[in-house]
């Protein structure tokens, strides 16, 4: 391709580069109170626990942040021999886990 045939497909580059972003509608998560939390952590420890058939002793949540519409996302390690993975929870702040996913 010729190089004048590419000057005004480059104008139209940077001239889209420079328009100004449209806001963005996702509103930044709220803080969620530390018993809220500690709700979130729990119920994805015990789904964890049933998900693994291991007591809820041999897994450990922890509070790892929040969505844009405040869903608690907690990680969840645990100690089963020879079956070690970590765990990720999306819940509710009423404890409702909506998603368990894990890695080995």
């Amino acid at each position: 391709m010729r190089r004048s045939a590419l000057l005004p497909a480059l104008g139209l580059l940077l001239a889209a580069g420079c328009a100004p972003r449209p806001p963005s509608t996702a509103a930044a998560p709220e803080g969620l109170p530390e018993a809220t939390k500690q709700l979130m952590e729990a119920a994805c420890g015990a789904a964890v626990a049933r998900h693994i058939r291991a007591p809820e002793a041999a897994v450990l949540p922890v509070w790892s942040g929040a969505t844009p519409d405040n869903r608690g996302l907690v990680t969840v390690g645990d100690t089963v021999s020879g079956r070690q993975r970590v765990h990720f929870c999306e819940v509710s702040a009423k404890g409702q886990v909506y998603a368990i996913r894990h890695s080995l």
